[in-house]
């Protein structure tokens, strides 16, 4: 595995466990009855997640992707701009 697979890998599951937390104080929130849920708090919940699971997916795309704009010379030569 490699290390652009591991990075996305690890990205899934973080983010996977912060949903599982923020839904859990949620729920315990709700039984405590300091959330009234309601139609309208339910169907907001649910397009806060639609598009924060889009906009997590373009920012992901936008960070993993490659550069394939050409390089001029003194980036391309080397290190120190050496060849």
């Amino acid at each position: 595995m490699d290390s652009k697979a591991s990075r996305r890998l690890i990205m899934k599951v973080v983010t996977a466990l912060v949903v599982l937390v923020v839904a859990l104080i949620a729920l315990m929130a709700t039984r405590a009855g300091l959330i009234a849920l309601s139609p309208k708090n339910i169907f907001m919940g649910m397009f806060v997640l639609i598009v924060g699971g889009a906009l997590l997916n373009m920012v992901q795309a936008f960070i993993s992707s490659d550069s394939t704009s050409p390089q001029d010379e003194s980036m391309a030569s080397g290190p120190e701009g050496r060849n």
